[in-house]
């Protein structure tokens, strides 16, 4: 697939697979982890 133009004519475009299944399972629990017990950042997760 042609990303850039599909970026020129969308202005975006969605690349799959970026990462995987393991590395978004780590990801996800660093940010809860991080933010569990900081009331500052609640509004965070719910972004």
């Amino acid at each position: 697939m042609n990303y850039s133009t599909e970026i020129n004519s969308e202005g975006f475009a969605i690349i799959n697979n970026v990462y995987t299944e393991n590395e978004i399972e780590k990801l996800i629990s660093l940010i809860e982890n991080i933010t569990e017990n900081d009331s500052d950042n609640a509004a965070f997760r719910k972004s």
